[in-house]
């Protein structure tokens, strides 16, 4: 505590010190914004808010004005999260290489316990080159663990966090599996219909082929048959909506599926895996595979475009050849197991990264001890972590909200490290829409924003679009977190988190923050993290600069 507050102390005077654009950007102050061309469009986030009036990053001067003509340190950027096209044109020269690992030869060349692990890791597979292609939702393993423990009148008092997890997972459970069930009866329901009305049609259409145009005049000719004029009534709507036999077989394949896997609490989702999802210490499983059905898996290839600042087609950024991205895949649907976090954590932390990126949330974590042991582990080894807020538009503060994973205790519900940013989405509108709409926030609990909103990025198959999300907000975040680390190799991951919180520009507009109580509620936007404030590169820079000179002055 004692240290922090001398730190606090000294980045007072280093705020009063460098020359920054206002931390501050009040409405009344704000001009006309201009429109933006094409490539600005499609790189808003690196604008500056003096020269460009668009709350970006300021990136394009910090590189104009600080760092093109400086060479920074390598720094790596760890992913956790879904495949990544580590092979699409505006990526393959970011990404990580393990220099001690040689491609395909089945070896543990490195000695760190994976095989094959040259570009990263997949906690989805096996030694077999398999890979799952299922996942759990965290409430159906919360209640598979605590169902036979618990009945709602039997418990004791110290199981008393545990008996309410298990009671939220319940009633997610139950409302599942009734939705389950009806979907599948549905289904089947359906069939039913689209087959007694062709039973029906095929009187009039005996090889079944016709249009709309011929059911029409099929009503037209019988009036007065009111079976006939049911069942093309029925028809008619199947074929204006394409239900079709493959459409119901796939409806009714995923209907029996959600009963069989996503509801079922006894499937065993680690069946590929082979290890013990109970014990942290079987870490030890997955393969090197980490590029793999990326069209079906988009997410990992989409935040890859946010990390770095490049890889657009049009508009080449080759500003920072230095930072790496080390994927490493533990998502593919449902949600991610905290034992695979956990342990991807522990793998980023001994192979060389400095910020790992997180963009994923749940509402339970099973086991979070593992993520509070891991958190603390990569906060020991100098690590800074960035994770999003979410796309739920919630005020996290709220009591009982949880997003993990999270920088606070469960037992605590303070914070206990400080190497753990929670980051929320903002847009380039100066107004009441500053605030992403679907972006969640909490003073307490979201530290700043980041722009996030129509961000042009890549996409896998080689492509480019525009995309949104609180995702997009961690990864720039981590972007810029990476520049501080590699001209400023001397920072520690609790200084480069108080740097960006610190240097970043604060708004008082007020913004839209809706409720289901308060549809019109309006709040200033410095209110809703607690910076209160949008992350600046530039500003970072700056400050980087100065915090490290006064560092070697005592």
């Amino acid at each position: 505590m004692r240290i922090l507050i001398v730190f606090l102390t000294l980045f007072s005077t280093i705020i009063s010190q460098a020359q920054q654009k206002d931390t501050q950007v009040s409405w009344s102050k704000l001009v006309k914004v201009k429109p933006l061309t094409e490539s600005q469009e499609k790189n808003w986030q690196h604008l500056d808010i003096e020269k460009d009036t668009i709350p970006g990053l300021s990136f394009n001067t910090a590189y104009s004005k600080l760092l093109k003509d400086k060479k920074g340190k390598e720094v790596i950027i760890a992913l956790l999260d879904t495949p990544v096209e580590i092979s699409h044109k505006g990526l393959v020269k970011r990404v990580w290489v393990n220099d001690d690992e040689i491609a395909n030869n089945n070896v543990d060349d490195d000695n760190n316990g994976y095989k094959d692990d040259v570009y990263g890791w997949n906690f989805l597979g096996n030694d077999d080159g398999e890979i799952s292609d299922f996942q759990h939702e965290e409430y159906i393993r919360v209640y598979a663990k605590f169902v036979s423990m618990f009945s709602e009148n039997d418990f004791v008092v110290e199981d008393s966090l545990k008996l309410k997890n298990y009671l939220k997972a319940k009633s997610i459970y139950e409302s599942k599996l009734k939705y389950a069930n009806e979907e599948l009866e549905y289904s089947k329901l359906i069939r039913r219909v689209r087959t007694e009305g062709l039973k029906e049609l095929r009187k009039y259409f005996p090889d079944l082929d016709y249009e709309l145009g011929d059911l029409d005049s099929l009503k037209k000719q019988h009036p007065e048959d009111e079976y006939l004029q049911l069942q093309i009534k029925k028809m008619y709507g199947a074929k204006k909506y394409g239900i079709t036999e493959s459409y119901i077989s796939i409806y009714e394949k995923e209907a029996k599926e959600r009963i069989e896997k996503a509801v079922n609490p006894y499937y065993n989702e680690r069946i590929i895996q082979n290890d013990n999802p109970n014990d942290i210490e079987d870490r030890i499983y997955g393969n090197g595979n980490i590029n793999f059905n990326t069209d079906k898996y988009t997410h990992g290839t989409r935040v890859s475009g946010a990390l770095g600042f490049c890889f657009y087609d049009d508009v080449v950024y080759n500003f920072t050849p230095q930072i790496k991205i080390m994927p490493l895949v533990n998502s593919i649907n449902g949600d991610r197991h905290t034992k695979d976090i956990a342990i991807a954590i522990m793998y980023a932390v001994d192979n060389g990264a400095k910020v790992i990126n997180m963009s994923f949330g749940k509402n339970f974590s099973l086991n979070n001890e593992w993520i509070e042991e891991s958190i603390t582990y990569a906060e020991k080894n100098n690590v800074l972590i960035v994770t999003s807020a979410g796309n739920t538009s919630t005020n996290l503060d709220e009591k009982d909200i949880m997003n993990f994973p999270d920088d606070r205790g469960l037992l605590t519900g303070k914070e206990i490290v400080s190497n753990f940013i929670k980051v929320g989405s903002s847009t380039r509108y100066l107004d009441k829409r500053l605030k992403s709409s679907f972006s969640s926030y909490g003073k307490e609990n979201v530290d700043l924003f980041a722009p996030a909103d129509s961000i042009y990025t890549i996409m896998s198959g080689n492509k480019y679009r525009f995309e949104q999300g609180t995702s997009m907000a961690s990864a720039v975040t981590c972007s810029v977190a990476a520049l501080l680390f590699s001209y400023y190799p001397s920072l520690k991951a609790s200084e480069v988190k108080q740097i960006l919180m610190d240097s970043g520009v604060e708004y008082d507009i007020l913004v839209d923050v809706p409720t289901k109580e308060n549809p019109d509620q309006q709040l200033p936007f410095n209110q809703l993290s607690k910076s209160g404030k949008i992350v600046n590169a530039y500003n970072a820079m700056l400050m980087a600069e100065e915090f490290v000179k006064a560092k070697k002055k005592k």
